[in-house]
């Protein structure tokens, strides 16, 4: 019988056919690119090690489980060890490494279960329970089980975190035994699903497969999946998804008489089906006050669980870079761009050079989803009152690219999305995010940034990726704008 691990038992709640591809046809592991979300979890890990002082870890690899299990037996049987980090057990056709074992006395032992999260989740239960079932099964007399987690009301003092405040524990111990008759039917509907010899028929859909973590088999999972595949329907939700599936629909060319589609939706039917382009004969009234002359302003920001700046606490929004492009009524472009330093928090500097680099002239401002640059210039304005009346006047002047995009076109090419990703190539086809190097994504800029500030390590590889990255992005936004005026 293939064997479960902790890790593979969570992707089965979520998706069995995940659960038979990560032990049949695994993807080859790839260690966490600096600053991922793994990243942040394994230095989380190793601060929670500092909350148990003269604890003693287990440093067999993975692939070794086997030696594993014999070291973490002979510290077990040491009374001078007092926690025991990674500890190995296998039981049920199950391998575990639990992140702290803590000695009780009495001869038990807690669990400490280790997350980066701000906040107690459901499937940390799930983990955390699957880990009680094993060790219990395995001979171990677990008194407790904690989850120690992020507390967002860490107030940062500036240097090496505090794991002893930035940290805290929460009891789940009643709640992990009460999910040990859930645990194990769900073991066995597992142990099931890797019996058989080929994956299981799982419809995809975005709302299951792309949401939290998302899926390394996606791609593998729609590959034969139509050119006019449903999924593609904005705002298609997974159930209508699996219930068309179900009668052997997967295209829109096979949607029933009838079938009842928002405006948006219809209008992806029939741009996808006739591959013929939509654009409303309104355009140009919407376009009507986007100028040129106009800006295009673009923000990156990071949420780090472990803050790096004085005064700043987990998950806080920090911005830390912009990008500006510029398009006068005769044509002339510029562009400016700012990408703070990695010594100090940049906000008030980037606020500055933003507030300098954009005339007061009443020329719009043009961002993509534009929400989110309104969010950032009113929170810079909150925190900076001498700078709030040029930050709001910006903020005023915003108008959003997003909406005449939206509600006045559809290509083929957008693949059913609005985002700029996609909306970019597909209207300005000379431009392409495939080129960029180490920073293609606002979650990879994100990583990058905070590992920088984080380590002290300023890598001029990285400063230039991120400058590519978020000035690709405002130059197609213009580019965007251009083509949407051309069309009108």
């Amino acid at each position: 019988m293939p064997h479960l691990t902790k890790s593979k038992f969570t992707s089965g709640l979520t998706c069995s056919r995940q659960l038979w591809f990560k032990v049949h046809d695994p993807i080859p592991f790839d260690d966490p690119p600096p600053g991922s979300p793994m990243d942040v979890g394994n230095i989380v890990g190793h601060g929670a090690h500092t909350l148990f002082p003269g604890g003693v870890e287990v440093t067999e690899r993975p692939w070794e489980h086997t030696e594993a299990v014999t070291t973490t037996a002979t510290l077990m049987a040491d009374a001078d060890v007092p926690a025991i980090f990674e500890a190995a057990f296998d039981f049920d056709d199950i391998r575990i490494r639990v992140d702290v074992l803590e000695r009780l006395g009495g001869g038990q032992w807690g669990i400490r279960e280790v997350k980066s999260s701000g906040s107690l989740k459901d499937y940390h239960l799930w983990d955390a329970a699957v880990q009680l079932h094993v060790a219990e099964g395995a001979g171990v007399n677990v008194g407790s089980v904690e989850l120690v987690h992020v507390d967002t009301s860490y107030v940062h003092a500036g240097g090496e975190p505090d794991w002893s405040q930035l940290l805290m524990a929460e009891d789940i111990t009643t709640d992990c035994r009460n999910m040990l008759a859930d645990v194990a039917d769900e073991i066995e509907r597992q142990h099931a699903t890797l019996s058989e010899t080929a994956p299981p028929d799982v419809h995809p859909t975005r709302s299951r497969c792309q949401s939290g973590f998302g899926c390394d088999y996606w791609d593998r999972c729609t590959a034969e999946m139509p050119d006019d595949w449903v999924q593609l329907l904005p705002s298609i939700r997974g159930n209508s998804i699996e219930e068309l599936a179900d009668q052997g629909i997967h295209a829109m060319s096979d949607l029933p008489p009838g079938y009842r589609l928002n405006g948006t939706q219809q209008r992806v039917v029939d741009a996808t089906l006739s591959a013929e382009p939509y654009v409303s004969p309104d355009i140009g009234n919407a376009l009507h006050n986007f100028g040129p002359p106009a800006y295009y302003l673009d923000f990156e920001t990071m949420r780090p669980m472990i803050p790096v700046y004085p005064d700043t606490s987990p998950a806080e929004e920090i911005v830390f870079q912009w990008s500006l492009h510029h398009l006068s009524a005769d044509g002339e472009v510029s562009h400016r761009e700012f990408l703070g330093p990695i010594n100090e928090d940049p906000r008030r500097a980037l606020a500055e050079a933003l507030i300098g680099a954009i005339a007061d002239d009443g020329a719009p401002i043009l961002a993509y989803n534009a929400s989110f640059e309104a969010r950032v210039l009113r929170e810079l304005a909150d925190r900076f009152d001498n700078l709030a009346e040029p930050l709001r006047a910006i903020e005023r002047r915003l108008l959003d690219l997003l909406v005449p995009v939206k509600s006045h076109t559809y290509f083929p090419g957008y693949k059913g999305s609005f985002s700029l990703k996609t909306v970019g190539p597909t209207l300005a086809p000379t431009y392409s995010y495939d080129d960029l190097e180490g920073v293609a994504v606002g979650t990879d800029a994100s990583a990058a940034y905070w590992h920088m500030v984080y380590t002290g390590e300023d890598d001029p590889e990285i400063r230039e990726a991120l400058l590519a990255y978020c000035g690709l992005d405002t130059d197609i936004l213009m580019a965007v704008h251009q083509k949407l005026i051309e069309l009108s």
